[in-house]
Parts: structure tokens; sequence; C-alpha cells
């Protein structure tokens, strides 16, 4: 079982923050629409209040086994959830996670994902002592590709038809984190 490092985790711009039942309604407002959901895999449409607090649930019982960290974006000047972001897969044998993301669409473009995501990178490969990120996204998906090449992952390569969403395959496309790569601050 992991034990978390110290959260929230903050930046210049945001607060980075365990999930709590409260969240739910927003959550909901926030991913009830089709293009909110499109390239994602585990998100259902139409989404429920039930969907997000069985979430919520969850995400808090993986929190306490130490197998998923899923964490509110909070930007500091509205003091309300926004999006989330987290790491889950963990392979402790091989020092690795995957990351997770999405945002409120009024949010796209301002750069909070990119923060949020170099800012958990930072507390993946200081305090968690990872060594790999890695994050696959669907192909179409040219928003969620700039954001993690602006966040200094690298592309590895193509997944053909990697995911099946509404019986529609997907190709996914795979990119990386090493703890070694060099990133400027």
């Amino acid at each position: 079982m992991r034990v978390w490092p110290a959260l929230p985790i903050t930046t210049e711009r945001l607060s980075l923050r365990p999930l709590e039942m409260k969240d739910a309604p927003e959550i909901v407002n926030l991913i009830s629409s089709r293009e909110m959901v499109m390239y994602t895999l585990m998100i259902p449409f139409p989404y429920s209040l039930d969907d997000a607090l069985s979430f919520i649930v969850n995400s808090k019982r993986s929190f306490m086994e130490g197998t998923a960290l899923n964490l509110a974006i909070v930007p500091k000047d509205t003091l309300t959830l926004s999006g989330v972001i987290g790491l889950m897969g963990f392979e402790p044998n091989h020092n690795k996670a995957k990351v997770g993301y999405w945002l409120a669409k009024d949010l796209w473009g301002k750069g909070y994902v990119v923060e949020g995501l170099s800012a958990l990178a930072d507390y993946a490969f200081g305090p968690l002592r990872l060594h790999k990120l890695e994050a696959h996204i669907f192909e179409p998906n040219h928003r969620s590709k700039r954001v993690l090449e602006k966040a200094h992952f690298r592309y590895e390569g193509r997944l053909r038809d990697h995911y099946l969403k509404d019986g529609q395959y997907f190709d996914a496309l795979a990119f990386s984190l090493l703890s070694t790569d060099l990133v400027p601050k």
C-alpha cells in the first residue's frame, strides 16, 4: 500500500486536491456534454449524479489503497473544481504510472492542464519516486496531444485500433515522460 506524500499539490494558479463528495454536482455539470466525453474511455454519456458519486467513492478507495490518485483541478482565482487530473495504472515493479485528465470546456487553451500535469510529474518523480509517466490518447484528440507536447511528454508511437468506443475503433497515441528527461523550468 502506497502512502501519499503531502497534498494538495499547488502551482502558481492551481490547487490539485483530493476529490470530495461535495464535488459530485459540479463534476456532472462540467462533463454532461458529448463533446466533453468524446475522447475519454471511462466516462459514460450521459453522465449522472450517481456516476459522479461512484467515481468519487472509487477514487477515495483507490487513494486509501494507494492504487490511484485522482485530484480536483481548482484554479486559485475561482476556488471551484474545474477538472480532474490523476495517476493510475501503477506498475510498482517498473516505477511507472499512467496519467489522465479532463478540464471544463470554458477553460480549454489557458494552460491549466499543462501546468497541472507538470506539477503532477514533479510529484510523481519526486516524492513518489516514479521513473516513467505514460499517456495514451485517442488519435483524433489534437488538444490533448498538444497538452502532452507542451508538458514535454515524448511521442512513442501509435497503437492501432487500441480503443473501442461507441462501436468504433480508435488508434491510441502513446506518450511518455521520464524522470531523466531534461524539462525546462
